[in-house]
């Protein structure tokens, strides 16, 4: 396993199973399916174990390594900036996801359907095609009709927050990999508590979040404290801070 483990951080991919008749691994041992994008054939730790036994050269592991980081390096030279993605075997994804929470379901639903009136009423409705350049759209809105953060809050159970909660979100899920929307209601303390977008909820924990839940290094996202955040003047080590919602991307891989 930690092997395995080790091979991921530097060739991504997943845990899967053997499933190919023939030499090499037995079929079902466990395999390390590298980033489709270096396409690389499944590596099975115990079989390179037993390789590195085998040989006693002391230098099994490390070869198998730098193998890995030469196929990385050679799809870096095509794709400057490219990063090779953990993803997490389906049966964890389906643990931590939240992705089809009842109220969560529904309330998307709601506000698919909500989504045409709410961009009327807004205002410039030809502007809401889901790229980052509407967000900045957006958050004039949002400056314009709340004077700080806890004037969202008060009022985010209103068609208008809501409906910006969506938006934020979709644009995130729409031009992000792997990314899902997910409710996971947990209070302050870590207890469940209330329903979506309680009036007894003070913060954000009690609203709908997009993720990347399938990806080791997902990132997350409370469009309701994006939101919230637009308000802050320090960040939490009270260093000087301006948000903006066209950052919403940067913790998306």
């Amino acid at each position: 396993m930690y092997l395995g483990e080790v091979l991921m951080t530097v060739a991504g991919g997943t845990w899967g199973r053997n499933r190919r008749k023939g030499p090499g691994a037995p079929m079902g041992q466990p395999v390390v399916c590298p980033d489709p994008a270096l396409d690389l054939q499944p590596v099975a730790p115990l079989l390179l174990i037993a390789h590195a036994m085998r040989t006693r050269t002391g230098d099994a592991f490390s070869r198998e390594v730098a193998r890995l980081r030469a196929a990385v390096a050679e799809v870096r030279g095509r794709e400057p900036g490219w990063e090779p993605v953990v993803v997490l075997p389906a049966e964890e994804v389906a643990r931590k996801a939240g992705t089809d929470h009842p109220e969560l379901v529904a309330w998307l639903d709601r506000r698919v359907a909500a989504f045409p009136g709410w961009a009327a009423e807004v205002g410039a409705p030809e502007r809401w095609d889901f790229g980052l350049d509407s967000l900045e759209l957006l958050e004039e809105i949002v400056r314009e009709r709340f004077a700080d953060g806890e004037e969202i809050l008060a009022e985010k159970r209103s068609e208008f927050v809501q409906g910006a909660v969506w938006y934020i979100g979709e644009v995130v899920r729409r031009n992000a990999r792997a990314v899902e929307w997910q409710y996971q209601p947990r209070g302050r303390f870590g207890d469940l508590e209330g329903a979506m977008f309680s009036a007894a909820q003070e913060g954000v924990l009690d609203t709908p979040l997009v993720g990347q839940p399938g990806l080791r290094e997902g990132g997350t996202l409370y469009p309701l404290g994006a939101l919230n955040v637009l308000y802050w003047e320090t960040d939490e080590l009270d260093h000087p801070m301006e948000s903006h919602l066209y950052e919403v991307l940067e913790e998306f891989g």
